[in-house]
């Protein structure tokens, strides 16, 4: 019986997952698909694309998104997080906030406290 439930909750993980994933037909699912394949190059060049695209219409997460994308790219870490922190504070938005926090935290990446 737990078996079953491992089963079952890795399954609904994963459906939760899926869900919140970028299309594969959008840039960023293009570029996270090039990323998952260890096509580090076109990855980045797709998750920069993406980034110039979200800037263009004022959507903030895929801004952050596809920052957090480019954060995959092996060097960019810390630059690219760091730069997603700053998008989505200034946006004052919670869950792009601690999407960001949870990768800064999984790359050991520093970033600033806020004052208040």
């Amino acid at each position: 019986l737990r078996q079953l439930q491992a089963q079952i909750f890795q399954s609904k993980t994963a459906v939760e997952a899926s869900a919140n994933a970028p299309l594969p037909d959008t840039t960023l699912g293009q570029a996270c698909m090039a990323l998952d394949n260890g096509e580090i190059d076109e990855g980045a060049r797709l998750a920069r694309a993406a980034r110039t695209q979200a800037q263009a219409t004022g959507d903030v997460r895929e801004e952050v998104l596809a920052l957090l994308a480019l954060a995959r790219v092996p060097g960019q870490e810390a630059s690219a997080i760091r730069a997603a922190h700053d998008v989505a504070d200034s946006a004052s938005d919670r869950n792009l906030i601690t999407a960001v926090a949870r990768a800064a935290r999984a790359a050991s990446v520093a970033l600033p406290t806020k004052q208040f």
